[in-house]
This record gives C-alpha cells, structure tokens and sequence, in this order.
C-alpha cells in the first residue's frame, strides 16, 4: 500500500467518480489572535494506491496528532478497510481513497502540531507503517492583522475578525 497523496483542507469530498474536491486546499497554517483557538473545520484527504499483493485485503488507517510539545493532541483513531478493486475501471491500479474530517480543532498554544498518517494489514503481528507526517503550523496573529478570512475562531465561539 503506497501514499498517493494527503492533503489538508477546510473541507474536501472524493466525488463518486473518484475526483477529489476540495476548500481551502493545501491548509499548513492557522493563524489566530488568541490561544487556545478553534479552527472550525479541517479535512484529511487521502488516497492510496494498492500493490498486487494488497488486492482484496484488508487493512488498518491510523491517525495519530501531537501537539508541540509532543502531546497527544486528539485522540488516535484507526479506519479498516480493504482495497477493493472497481469492476467499473477494468485493469486500472486498485485505488483507495478517504475524507478523514476533523470538526473544531482546538489549538492550545501557537506551535507546529504533527499529523501522522499510518498503515498495516490487519493480521496479527503487523506493524503500522509511517506514510506521511504532516505539520500544521499554529501562529499569533496581531489583533491589527485579523481577518474574517483566517476562518478560525475564538474559544467562545466569536469568529476572529
């Protein structure tokens, strides 16, 4: 199982047709007046490429995010599945893709938080395997510099303007 891509946005969805669509793409940076502050919405997009070995079996996505002091920043969570091929695409590579969405992120302190993205088969003894690290970069932004565009909130639920 190899890593196409993982990209983070403010939302994204895989079409039926298996198009990515995304808001706010390409998202490493949040930027806000105060901490803790909210970023009400964050998406995951990820799609895999299965090798011939992998087809019709089954697999474990983690999802792993500390904060920057190396703190679990939410909780760890997995995705089973199995790489299925598509009758529809014939021969083409089998392809797995997900929107892993993760709704009102809080952010402690400013810093840089890791997302780690891994996998394993799902047998016994199976080892999870690193696929990406992603970095999010929380950053103070002065009251002077705020837009309603940063998108993030404060605790208390005020958008940050």
């Amino acid at each position: 199982m190899r890593l196409a891509f993982a990209i983070l946005a403010d939302a994204a969805v895989f079409t039926p047709d298996g198009k990515l669509q995304v808001q706010g793409g390409d998202l490493d940076t949040v930027y806000s007046t105060v901490f803790p502050a909210v970023q009400p919405t964050m998406s995951l997009a990820v799609k895999l490429n299965a090798d011939s070995g992998d087809i019709s079996q089954g697999f474990i996505l983690r999802l792993e995010a500390t904060t920057p002091q190396d703190a679990p920043w939410f909780p760890a969570f997995a995705v089973p599945f199995t790489a299925n091929p598509n009758p529809l695409t014939g021969g083409q590579p089998v392809k797995v893709a997900f929107v892993l969405n993760l709704p009102m992120l809080v952010f402690p302190i400013a810093g840089t938080y890791k997302i780690r993205l891994s996998v394993k088969r799902d047998q016994p003894g199976e080892r999870f395997r690193l696929l990406i690290e992603l970095p999010v970069y929380a950053m103070l932004m002065p009251a002077s510099e705020a837009t309603a565009e940063t998108g993030l909130q404060a605790p208390t639920g005020e958008a940050v303007r």
